[in-house]
């Protein structure tokens, strides 16, 4: 059964969602669309702003969930930890299911909401490999931030 609603998580605030390609390595997840999940809390690590390390054309950005989804895994890449990232409630009219957890639409979709996901409320769930850390902790510098990490 499709559901009313579903959730996109973006770093960025939009009003409009517009089909974009996509590119995970996988044929499932590399189609051109805007993906969607039907629990916001599915989408959490893709409204987090994640940026390329170094910031130039050099740079990359390369990360992924944890298998239960509860988190994320920075292997290339940092995260302003006071960072504000988005997820957006779409209408599900438009879109086919993908797989267990993913839906996918073709066509520009209108937002009918936006909630905001501050990168500080989930710094937690949020794991570095020992460059990503390196290169955070020099973008980012704390007494405090990474004791844990």
């Amino acid at each position: 059964m499709k559901p009313e609603f579903l959730y996109h998580g973006s770093p960025l605030n939009l009003k409009i969602l517009i089909p974009k390609q996509s590119n995970d390595g996988t044929e499932l997840g590399s189609k051109l669309g805007i993906y969607a999940c039907e629990h916001a809390s599915e989408v959490l690590t893709f409204a987090i702003p994640k940026r390329w390390h170094p910031d130039n054309p050099g740079g990359r950005r390369v990360w992924s969930q944890l298998p239960d989804g509860r988190g994320l895994i920075i292997e290339h890449g940092t995260i302003d930890p006071f960072g504000v990232g988005y997820i957006h409630k779409i209408r599900s009219a438009n879109f086919d299911k993908l797989d267990t957890k993913q839906w996918l639409s073709t066509v520009d979709v209108d937002v009918i909401s936006v909630s905001e996901v501050k990168v500080e409320d989930y710094w937690h769930m949020i794991h570095f490999s020992q460059e990503a850390l390196a290169a955070n902790k020099l973008r980012y510098p704390s007494n405090t931030l990474y004791i844990n990490k």
